[in-house]
Formats: structure tokens, sequence, C-alpha cells
């Protein structure tokens, strides 16, 4: 079998167990979509008013998840809650558009400058 091995999986093998590893998940899935939040992330920053945004998926009901988007203002920036869903509205697919936003101060960011979203979530609301 050509280019398939244990060298090719992503797990590690220990003794007489096997556990399999995976990559962070960073897709949202949302009514069976899959939402790449770096895409909504890209639209926030591109307002003037915001500094910062991180996007996560938040346990829903009846969707799956949803997106929820952490945002930064800019210096005495004011900016509503609606008027950021409005604005990344604009472009995104419906499924695809924030269900709310949380103001921060920072987003929590690794050395690297990668966006460390396991510290963002909390526990779930299943809104």
């Amino acid at each position: 079998m050509d280019g398939f091995g244990l060298e090719t999986w992503p797990g590690r093998m220990r003794r007489d167990m096997f556990s399999l590893s995976t990559a962070s998940k960073e897709v949202i899935k949302c009514k069976g979509f899959q939402v790449p939040p770096a895409e909504i992330e890209n639209v926030l920053v591109s307002h003037p008013n915001i500094k910062d945004a991180a996007v996560i998926g938040e346990p829903h009901s009846e969707y799956g998840e949803v997106p929820v988007a952490y945002v930064v203002l800019q210096d005495k920036a004011s900016f509503s809650q609606e008027a950021i869903i409005e604005y990344a509205a604009q472009g995104l697919a419906k499924y695809k558009r924030l269900a709310r936003v949380v103001f921060t101060e920072t987003i929590p960011r690794s050395a690297s400058g990668k966006v460390l979203r396991r510290l963002l979530k909390g526990p779930p609301s299943l809104v």
C-alpha cells in the first residue's frame, strides 16, 4: 500500500494502546456547513473601529454551533453589538453570520500571534 502506513496516521502507539490525536478544531460547524473563523475575523478587522477580533463556535441547540465574535475596539471608539453584527453580515452567507458579540480588552494570542481560542471559550450556553 503505497503512501499509507503508520507514519502517516495522526496518532501514537504506546505499549498495547493506540491513541488518536487530531489538530485543534478551528472550523465552526453551523447548520451542517463549515465556517472558517478567519473569514469572519478578516471582515471584522477591516472596519476602522475594530482593533482586533477572534471568532469561536458556541454550542447551539438547533444549529450545532454558531459564530461568536470577541472584539477589541480602537481607543475611544464606540460600536454597538448590533452594528458589528450588521457590518459583518455584509458579504457573508447567512449561516456565517454572527450570533453575538462580546467586547474584550485583549484577544489571547500565543507567542507566534495565533489566537488561543480555548481561552475564549467559557461554559456552553446552548442558545
